[in-house]
């Protein structure tokens, strides 16, 4: 039982590691293949930059608040065209999201991307 019970503990932080993330961003600026993106991650004023792989299937959706878990931007309804949308492809100074990543490291890549930018687009610094 012993044996079984680590071995479970093993496989559970193993998957962990291999989930990858979740985090918001900013003036994020997808590349004209689409294949990478680059953003800001960080508190105002102490961001750094970012480059990362996305993924060929990446969902694009919009970011809706959860009201019973602050902080929390739930998936809502998919962006029609997805990284091709007049909001995203035209915003001069990128959008702003939550990116939902799989893997680690250098073979980190983002798998969805739930848009929060304000009306109006160009959201982001």
């Amino acid at each position: 039982m012993r044996k079984f019970i680590c071995a479970a503990a093993v496989v559970l932080i193993g998957i962990t590691f291999v989930m990858g993330g979740e985090f918001n961003a900013t003036g994020i600026m997808i590349s004209p293949d689409g294949k990478t993106a680059t953003f800001k991650k960080g508190k105002k004023g102490n961001q750094t930059e970012h480059k990362m792989a996305v993924a060929e299937k990446v969902k694009v959706v919009k970011g809706v608040p959860n009201k019973d878990k602050k902080g929390q931007i739930d998936a809502g309804d998919a962006i029609e065209g997805g990284l091709k949308a007049d909001a995203i492809a035209k915003a001069e100074k990128g959008f702003t999201a939550r990116l939902i990543t799989e893997g680690e490291g250098d073979k980190e890549t983002i798998v969805e991307i739930r848009v929060t930018m304000k009306k109006g687009g160009g959201g982001g610094n």
